[in-house]
């Protein structure tokens, strides 16, 4: 599939990428976590997920949405792992946590 056709498939709203003029994955992958550090996304992730939760129960929502909204949480969050390693490995560099243990 093209990027042309990639582009097409995210138009059921405006891409993101398109809106900051961000070419492909690999320029996206840079600008995020140029933005954040793996702890940093994992915590305002937490704090999405806290605060959906709190949503919920003050709405008093079905318990299958807030198992949805977990479930989502927690493959988002490996989601971004995955692209952080990805990152770590075309920038040809250790994790930031491996090299604190190489040097102790």
């Amino acid at each position: 599939m093209n990027q042309e056709e990639l582009f097409k498939q995210l138009h059921y709203r405006s891409s993101q990428m398109e809106m900051t003029g961000v070419a492909d994955s690999d320029e996206a992958f840079d600008a995020f976590f140029s933005s954040f550090s793996l702890e940093e996304c994992r915590r305002h992730l937490w704090e999405l997920y806290e605060r959906c939760v709190m949503f919920y129960h003050s709405e008093k929502t079905e318990h299958a949405e807030s198992a949805t909204i977990l479930f989502f949480y927690l493959q988002l969050e490996m989601l971004v792992e995955a692209a952080w390693i990805l990152q770590i490995r075309k920038a040809g560099r250790k994790a930031p946590e491996q090299e604190k243990r190489k040097g102790n």
